[in-house]
């Protein structure tokens, strides 16, 4: 925090700081915060409360950049080539993409933990500590537990007003936010925001103080339809002192008081009527936008264009000059959807359950026919492809405004040439005798084993005696 100097400090709760023990203690019996350092000036980290409601201005090629260096180009780790997961689960479900991430590799340990790797699951969900590994949930894939993630646990749960477990859209500790009922680590939270930080510090923090942040001083703060009061669902609270909202203008009321507009925590139609649930998720309306009184919040972040003098007297209704309705343009496909609904296997940038011997034409119009504008096919090297499709072809897939560079694995053919024959039970038994294989070969080599031994080279050479087939 900018009020220390380099030193030692003590602080309960993160917020106030202290060089003795015993005078904090006798502040914490007491209730007050009178012999701190900074007792009217308190600190609040930037990344433990912002708002899961915001989105980062970090991109899906920085994410997988990230990710590379954090694992040292791990191609094993359960979080390898996941960045378009995580933006097209923020653009569609209204949950910051870096939130979602940073909270994965605390987890998981950067996608290399036992859960994530025997079950695809990068977060703990359902994970208990009596039986972390037979109670965790599974998926079948890593982007199906992204997509979960995003809007069962978190927009249609712990960022959902109404929710048992809301206690505040932000990160937080064991007093407010997500983790007063997400894990049993105190230190979650700050854990969290320690990755958030250092991803941030790398790429020259494009996403600290990038919003306004307030949280609120009063408990049971009941956020309005507009600053003339007018009520929503009475269960929309904020319970806890210290919740996190994002500011997104200063208003004045005729009465002169004044009021921040907010981005609303559950997703809110244009009547701001509650949409959705955990059972029917609907894709997250970013313009659900509320109210609360400013004397009820206290401002904790300044990005660089914040003026405190830019305050604007609110319009009543009645005022408002009508405006011809915008037509509402529909969320982009996501791309992973596109490549399941063309009946293959979508995994963190991998495609496979293609038949052998398949043509690039086929695969074209699977793609066009299930909602992709734009389907490329590039061999290895990166050139434009035509004829049939082997390990370690690109498919550049375009829906909308997403587009995803997507490995093709197909089991058994591990020269990448599209059959399977002589070569591949010679680059096969190569690598039985050190020779290494990397990338799509070395997953095309598995064929639905755990690990890569004798019972693998037996497979290819009974599939070419006729003996057996090898399952794609």
């Amino acid at each position: 925090p900018d009020m220390l100097n380099q030193g030692n400090y003590y602080s309960y709760d993160g917020h106030y700081f202290y060089t003795d023990m015993k005078v904090m203690i006798n502040d914490y019996k007491n209730n007050n915060y009178n012999n701190s350092i900074n007792k009217d000036n308190p600190y609040y980290n930037y990344y433990q409360y912002l708002s899961y409601r915001s989105k980062t201005n970090y991109s899906a090629s920085n994410i997988n950049d990230y990710i590379n260096f954090r694992t040292g180009n791990n191609t094993n780790s359960k979080l390898y080539n996941t960045g378009q997961d995580f933006i097209n689960t923020q653009e569609k479900y209204g949950i910051n993409a870096m939130l979602m991430l940073i909270v994965g590799i605390n987890e998981s340990s950067s996608g290399t933990s036992v859960i994530s790797q025997d079950k695809n699951n990068l977060f703990g969900l359902g994970a208990v500590d009596s039986d972390p590994y037979n109670s965790a949930h599974s998926f079948a894939t890593v982007g199906e537990c992204i997509d979960t993630y995003g809007y069962k646990w978190l927009s249609y749960g712990y960022v959902q007003p109404g929710d048992w477990r809301f206690e505040g859209a932000n990160l937080g500790d064991k007093s407010e936010g997500v983790n007063v009922h997400y894990a049993s680590d105190p230190f979650w939270g700050e854990k969290a925001a320690h990755y958030y930080f250092l991803m941030d510090s790398r790429y020259g923090f494009q996403d600290r103080n990038n919003y306004l942040l307030a949280v609120n001083t009063a408990e049971n703060v009941h956020p309005k339809k507009n600053v003339q009061g007018q009520e929503i669902a009475s269960y929309f609270n904020y319970d806890n002192k210290n919740s996190s909202v994002v500011v997104l203008e200063t208003l004045k009321a005729a009465d002169g008081s004044i009021w921040y507009k907010i981005q609303s925590d559950p997703n809110l139609n244009e009547q701001l009527d509650y949409i959705g649930s955990s059972k029917d998720p609907i894709p997250y309306n970013w313009n659900s936008q509320v109210y609360v009184e400013s004397n009820n919040y206290l401002l904790i972040s300044h990005p660089e264009n914040y003026n405190p003098q830019d305050i604007k007297d609110f319009i009543p209704t009645q005022e408002q000059p009508k405006e011809e309705p915008v037509p509402s343009v529909p969320a982009a496909k996501p791309i992973s959807t596109i490549v399941q609904e063309a009946s293959m296997k979508y995994d963190s940038g991998i495609v496979s359950g293609i038949a052998l011997g398949t043509d690039t034409t086929n695969v074209i119009n699977g793609l066009t026919e299930k909602g992709a504008t734009s389907v490329v096919i590039q061999d290895a090297n990166g050139n434009n492809k035509s004829g049939i499709l082997g390990t370690g072809d690109k498919i550049v897939i375009t829906s909308d405004t997403l587009v995803e560079t997507i490995t093709v694995v197909i089991a058994g053919d591990i020269t990448g040439d599209g059959k399977i024959n002589s070569a591949d039970l010679l680059r096969m038994r190569q690598y039985l005798l050190g020779n290494d294989l990397v990338g799509a070969y070395k997953q095309a080599a598995f064929m639905g084993y755990g690990s890569i031994n004798s019972a693998n080279l037996l497979k290819i050479r009974q599939y070419l005696l006729g003996q057996t087939d090898i399952n794609q």
